[in-house]
């Protein structure tokens, strides 16, 4: 489970950040829509003195991060009624209120 932010370390040498929410456009629970919507993120990989950035999206294709498969199973919290809208009245999850469960394969 990674916040904003938050780097963890992967392996002997690597390390993974969530850096940032790139788009969040899932349907509010309990509304019918006509497209789901998605969630994508920015993530940051470093291993070796090399940095990768790459955007991982929910439910899609896995996406290569030096020798890790990484893919983004799920997202909280879910956008619901009770969002507080901000200034211009979009009703918004805080970045720092996220947390996304990626899963992460070695590549052998």
């Amino acid at each position: 489970v990674f916040a904003v932010g938050e780097v963890k370390v992967i392996g002997a040498r690597g390390r993974i950040e969530l850096v940032s929410i790139v788009e969040d456009s899932r349907c509010q629970k309990n509304v019918q829509c006509v497209w789901a919507g998605t969630v994508k993120a920015k993530l940051s990989f470093v291993s070796g003195g090399s940095r990768q950035e790459v955007i991982v999206e929910l439910g899609k294709e896995p996406v290569r991060l030096g020798e890790y498969i990484v893919s983004l199973i799920s997202v909280m919290p879910e956008k619901d009624g009770s969002l507080i809208p901000d200034d211009s009245g979009k009703r918004e999850i805080h970045p720092m209120d996220y947390r996304l469960v990626f899963h992460i394969d070695h590549v052998n």
